[in-house]
């Protein structure tokens, strides 16, 4: 390899570490945005060294954007009873206080929510000691809500959803 090869991967490993180390907090979706941007500004800088930085920032924050096909994340959990998801891979299954899931999930419900919450791929919430669902920093809630339509369901989404895991949700909301 030659050196300028070199200080481009090198680069570029360490950006998309750097990206990566906000993944516990930020979505894929804000991650990827904000890379973006920095590769633009840098790819435009006349210095070649900018230049390549930018290159290695830009595929770092490419990279980002596979997490969005994993499905949702409940990040935190601060509600003092137990919450419901539905888990991509086991179904419906209960959480204690405090307690996050350790898969990827589609939707989550409280007792007395009386509905659902639809959690889309690569979007993250978090539950507040009321019970609240709402969203860390990020572009999490735009997409979610503005542009998957997701968000809060009721009894009629529910009832025309051909998967019955959401059924069983929405029974443990009530």
């Amino acid at each position: 390899m030659k050196n300028k090869e070199l200080k481009t991967l090198a680069v570029g490993t360490l950006a998309y570490a750097s990206l990566k180390s906000l993944s516990p907090k930020v979505d894929p979706y804000t991650r990827t945005f904000a890379g973006g941007l920095l590769s633009s500004a840098l790819m435009l800088s006349e210095n070649p060294q900018h230049r390549f930085l930018g290159v290695a920032a830009g595929i770092a924050s490419l990279l980002q954007i596979f997490e969005t096909f994993k499905g949702g994340r409940l990040v935190e959990n601060n509600f003092k009873q137990k919450i419901y998801v539905l888990d991509e891979k086991f179904g419906v299954s209960e959480l204690l206080p405090g307690q996050l899931p350790s898969n990827y999930i589609d939707g989550l419900t409280v007792k007395g929510m009386n509905g659902i919450f639809k959690v889309s791929d690569g979007v993250y919430i978090r539950a507040n000691e009321n019970g609240i669902i709402d969203y860390p920093l990020g572009l999490s809630k735009m997409i979610n809500q503005c542009i998957r339509d997701a968000g809060y369901k009721n009894i009629t989404w529910v009832k025309q959803q051909q998967d019955s895991r959401w059924k069983v949700l929405y029974s443990k909301s009530l």
